[in-house]
């Protein structure tokens, strides 16, 4: 599939080549065939986005110690994760209606230690 990389310089062309060198970003763009569920990934120097065909985005990053990421679908959201701390912030300028919980972590018992449990919290927005 084709591969596209762009070496991209803020404010236009820089007068030297050393000065290009600290503030030149490095993005690669992968097309794929559409009928492999994946569409696109891009590839940057703080991690990478892959966009599938049902409209599924996966942002992949370890070199970051917080990700903000904005949402648009009729409403918007912001969501901001902290690496170190683990903390999750949900932001809307919409009125948030509802706040629902799954914690499947905390049930002991009724799973083997090798499933893989996932905790979910609904939020509904106005």
């Amino acid at each position: 599939m084709p591969v596209l990389d762009f070496n991209i310089t803020p404010g236009g062309a820089a007068s030297t080549q050393s000065e290009s060198e600290g503030i030149t970003q490095h993005l690669t763009l992968e097309l794929y065939n559409p009928a492999s569920g994946a569409l696109f990934e891009a590839k940057f120097p703080k991690g990478r986005i892959e966009v599938d065909a049902d409209g599924t985005m996966t942002y992949f990053s370890m070199n970051v110690e917080t990700l903000n990421l904005s949402l648009f679908l009729g409403r918007n959201i912001t969501i901001s994760m902290n690496k170190k701390t683990g903390e999750v912030i949900v932001k809307s300028p919409s009125k948030i209606t509802s706040v629902e919980e799954d914690i499947q972590s905390k049930i002991k018992g009724k799973r083997k230690s090798s499933q893989v449990t996932t905790d979910t919290i609904k939020i509904r927005l106005e």
